[in-house]
C-alpha cells in the first residue's frame, strides 16, 4: 500500500489525500477500470496545483517539473499521460498494454489493475517530491 506516500500529501492537501485514499479501496476491491480513471484525474490534478496553472495542458504540466524531478521520472510521467490520454479519449478495445510476454487489453479491469501495481509506487513516489517542494 502507499499509505507512506499518502499521509504525506494529506499535508499538502486533505482533499487530494482523500481520492488517493479512495485509490487504494478501489484496487483493493479490484475495481479497475475506475480506479484507473481516478488514479490518472487526481495525479494530474496534484502536478497541476503544484504548478498554480490548471491551464496548461497536462504535457506542459510535466515538462514545467524539469527543475524538480529526474529525466527518468519526467518520463515516467510522460508514458502515464499518454495512459492516460488512451483511458479518457480513445476506444480502449484497440489499445494493449504489453508485460511479461503478454498482450492485456486497456478494456479491462485486470489490465488497470496490473498498471496500478508496476507503476503506483513510481507515480506516488513522484507525487511526494514535488508536494515536498511545496511543503518546505
Amino acid at each position: 500500500m502507499n499509505k507512506e506516500a499518502i499521509d504525506l500529501i494529506f499535508h499538502y492537501s486533505k482533499h487530494y489525500a482523500n481520492i488517493l485514499y479512495e485509490c487504494e479501496s478501489l484496487y483493493e476491491e479490484g475495481r479497475g477500470f475506475v480506479l484507473a480513471l481516478c488514479f490518472f484525474n487526481i495525479v494530474e490534478s496534484i502536478i497541476r496545483s503544484v504548478n498554480e496553472n490548471f491551464d496548461n495542458s497536462f504535457e506542459e504540466a510535466i515538462n514545467s517539473l524539469n527543475s524538480l524531478m529526474s529525466k527518468d521520472e519526467i518520463n515516467v510521467l510522460h508514458k502515464f499521460r499518454k495512459l492516460r490520454n488512451k483511458y479518457t479519449h480513445k476506444d480502449l478495445n484497440q489499445y494493449f498494454f504489453e508485460y511479461d510476454g503478454l498482450a492485456y487489453s486497456l478494456n479491462e479491469d485486470n489490465t488497470a489493475l496490473k498498471l496500478y501495481e508496476l507503476y503506483s509506487k513510481k507515480i506516488y513516489n513522484i507525487l511526494v517530491k514535488i508536494v515536498k517542494s511545496k511543503l518546505i
